[in-house]
């Protein structure tokens, strides 16, 4: 079975290895330019399970493989300064990334899964299969998402292989963090600084991944230029001192 987000158009699946594909949109937005399904999860535990973000402040799950879709109730909530994610910016509000942002699944819990809020790209989770999704970690101030409306290919966040306390997030204007508990606290790792002539130096991060199959700490990114003009990859297997 294989999913594919394709803009306006919403999301196809395919039954036969990518043979044909058919829409399978109920529920979803279709036909509006402004709003584009542009990510996608499928939980490692329940198949059916599966998350798809839209450019435009748009989330949505599926607990059936499709057949149809939900949005969340609420990607917020609310304390005596107003909504927490929209407070940090001075708003009333709470919202979802207004860029498409990227999802990712839980590799053990099927009701887990992380995608980026508003403002400023800030991790927020669900703990109860998509129905809400809240901001709760400390130890990271925010910072831009290495994500591009045009760009979905990019893994800006990504689960551990084998520690489910563990994720990493990637900010196109800080460079990588690293959780190890489930996302309460973060930490900043340090990227070596490269520079250019035409991007200058920075600790940008783009896109990576990690977790390899022989060595489950290894992570790999790209550091420079918030720009993205001027990248370096870069390696490290050792995140204990990094």
């Amino acid at each position: 079975i294989i999913y594919a987000a394709v803009s306006e158009y919403g999301v196809y699946k395919s039954t036969n290895g990518g043979d044909s594909f058919s829409a399978v949109n109920n529920g979803l937005s279709t036909g509006n330019a402004s709003l584009r399904a542009s990510y996608m999860a499928i939980s490692p535990v329940d198949s059916n399970r599966i998350f798809v973000s839209y450019s435009g402040k748009k989330l949505y799950y599926s607990t059936n493989g499709g057949s149809s879709w939900s949005e969340p109730q609420s990607t917020d909530e609310q304390n005596a300064d107003g909504w927490v994610i929209g407070s940090l910016k001075g708003s009333s509000f709470g919202k979802t990334s207004y860029f498409s942002g990227p999802v990712a699944a839980h590799p053990t819990n099927k009701n887990i899964t992380l995608s980026i809020g508003e403002p400023s790209g800030l991790v927020i989770k669900t703990i109860n299969g998509g129905v809400d999704w809240r901001y709760s970690n400390t130890g990271w101030g925010g910072g831009r998402m290495g994500l591009d409306i045009n760009a979905t290919a990019l893994e800006t966040v990504k689960w551990h292989k084998t520690d489910p306390n563990k994720f990493i997030i990637l900010l196109g204007d800080s460079g990588p963090f690293l959780t190890e508990d489930g996302g309460s606290t973060f930490r900043f790792l340090r990227t070596p600084l490269f520079s250019c002539a035409s991007g200058g130096a920075g600790n940008s991060s783009f896109a990576g991944g990690w977790g390899a199959p022989d060595y489950p700490d290894l992570m790999i990114t790209a550091s420079g230029a918030s720009s993205g003009s001027c990248q370096t990859i870069v390696i490290t297997r050792n995140l204990s001192s990094a």
